[in-house]
């Protein structure tokens, strides 16, 4: 089963040079926790609510010189539309995240999450029995 197949949530994207206010604005007005830090549309990272407080806030930075690729979480592991939900799952497991980002042709196409992978699993082994 292809990735292609799941529901990839939108990913919220921005630049690395974007200040962390500008982020916890873009993930509030967009209801998400999570975004892609990208450069040249290739994705570098990722921000979410948690390094906003455990990188920015708890640290005291002062969060409207701090940039999004001074918090973000890297590398990020990514994954082509066309490629397997199984090896997606697997490495999800191996490296305990809850999501990855979803490419085609190199540009971000959005977020798939280990919810949305068991589901697609489940279904697929129900569906054979």
């Amino acid at each position: 089963m292809k990735i292609k197949e799941c529901k990839i949530r939108p990913a919220v994207i921005c630049e690395g040079k974007v200040c962390v206010t500008e982020v916890a604005k873009l993930l509030e007005k967009n209801k998400e926790r999570h975004l892609v830090v990208v450069e040249n549309d290739k994705p570098l990272g990722v921000v979410s609510m948690t390094d906003i407080c455990n990188r920015g806030v708890a640290k005291a930075l002062d969060l409207r010189k701090t940039k999004a690729k001074d918090i973000m979480s890297s590398p990020v592991i990514t994954y082509d539309i066309n490629d397997s939900v199984e090896k997606a799952y697997v490495d999800m497991i191996k490296e305990n995240v809850f999501f990855c980002v979803i490419v085609s042709r190199g540009k971000v196409k959005g977020f798939l999450d280990l919810r949305e992978v068991m589901n697609k699993l489940t279904c697929s082994v129900n569906n054979k029995k």
